[in-house]
């Protein structure tokens, strides 16, 4: 009789180092998934499309305004090379 309790004991132990073993890596995959791009299949919430579209559209207006500012300093440097040969011409 304590051969057959035995053999049930080590049966359930090695039970539950399976189930502790199963989830272990469950959370070790999910821990991964965190870091992998999301799966095509599933469709990303309102809040993250949301989040998305406001970063794209931030670095959009972050360009535009570089951009807006190159031009004006363009036109300020360019303005004050001819106003300073114009007053040397009139000398």
């Amino acid at each position: 009789m304590q051969a057959i309790g035995g053999i049930e004991e080590l049966k359930n132990s090695v039970l539950e180092k399976d189930q502790e073993k199963d989830l272990k890596e469950e959370e070790q995959d999910k821990e991964q998934e965190k870091y992998q791009y999301p799966s095509m299949e599933e469709k990303p919430s309102d809040a993250e499309l949301i989040q998305a579209t406001g970063g794209w559209v931030q670095a959009v207006g972050s360009v535009i305004s570089l951009i807006g500012q190159l031009r004006s300093n363009q036109e300020e440097n360019s303005g004050e090379g001819s106003s300073n040969e114009s007053h040397s011409e009139g000398e």
